[in-house]
């Protein structure tokens, strides 16, 4: 008996091993961003990093959560309810917030809008979307520069447009990726994410991939292989790029983060949250935020929420 645990023990370690490449980042998990009563409840909430005064933004239906640069929650505040919950949020480099949610008080299809909230949530003004193709609808939203890009992850469509709502360009990721017109509804983004050059990262779940699309709508870069091995994609969520170029991806029933290079390639590095044997397992991840710290966000499920990894 004892022999054949050993040996199971063994099977297990080289298993354990063999997911980690020889030139991978250290991965260490630290900490749950909590309350005083615990773990703040993530659920499918957007982890905003506020690089400039070191706080966290994690925004969930109407409610936005302030926690300092330790997981601890200093604030919370809640949007107007006559508006929709909040989509997504961006933080301007005044300190300043941009919440993307929807007019739901008037009659007729709700409008986006871009509220503009000072850091603490106060209301300072609130602007439609100007010139967006009939029918867009973004959810998600990300800063780069002095522009925004607005993405609608049914739709496969994109806008970059300036932080006063106008839009400037018009990106069809459908056809970028390849989809047809009448398919898309078949292919919905399961995860987004932005690097510094102003790339979008994309995932899409039915299809086990990722994508890197450039500003203007090319594409750079597509990877990815369905199966349940290491370095496979099982049911992918959320995208995230570090500093280095290096991106992670969010496989929710494997329950971890994949962790791939920044070669043309994206060669497998790693994966991690997922072994029983290390503190900060995950319980159901659904996306992930890299800082410029090396630190990884990951959102979870229930009141599992949101577990930060340092990279090294």
């Amino acid at each position: 008996m004892k022999a054949s645990v050993l040996g199971v023990a063994a099977l297990l370690g080289a298993a354990f091993s063999s997911s980690v490449a020889a030139d991978s980042p250290s991965v260490a998990f630290t900490f749950v961003l909590s309350d005083f009563s615990g773990p703040v409840r993530a659920g499918e909430a957007r982890v905003v990093i506020d690089a400039g005064h070191s706080e966290v933004y994690v925004a969930e239906a109407r409610d936005v959560h302030v926690f300092n640069e330790f997981g601890m929650e200093v604030y919370r505040f809640h949007t107007d309810p006559n508006l929709g919950p909040i989509r997504d949020l961006a933080v301007l480099p005044d300190g300043s917030l941009l919440a993307l949610l929807y007019d739901v008080a008037e009659l007729g299809a709700p409008r986006a809008l871009l509220c503009r909230l000072d850091f603490r949530g106060r209301f300072l003004a609130a602007q439609p979307l100007s010139g967006a193709p009939e029918g867009f609808h973004p959810n998600r939203l990300f800063l780069h520069g002095d522009r925004l890009l607005l993405l609608s992850t049914t739709d496969l469509l994109a806008a970059w447009a300036g932080t006063d709502g106008t839009v400037l360009d018009v990106l069809d990721l459908g056809k970028t990726l390849g989809v047809a017109e009448d398919a898309r509804a078949d292919y919905e983004i399961s995860g987004a994410g932005m690097d510094a050059k102003g790339n979008l990262a994309l995932t899409i779940g039915v299809l086990f991939r990722a994508f890197l699309v450039s500003p203007d709508g090319q594409l750079i870069a597509s990877w990815g292989k369905s199966g349940s091995a290491t370095g496979a994609f099982g049911n992918i969520g959320g995208i995230g790029l570090d500093a280095q170029g290096r991106v992670y991806i969010v496989d929710r029933i494997r329950k971890v983060v994949l962790m791939f290079d920044a070669d043309a390639t994206h060669t497998f590095l790693r994966e991690f949250g997922g072994d029983p044997r290390e503190l900060g397992m995950l319980v159901m991840p659904s996306d992930v935020v890299i800082d410029a710290k090396g630190r990884a966000y990951v959102t979870q499920v229930g009141s599992a929420g949101v577990s930060v990894f340092q990279i090294r």
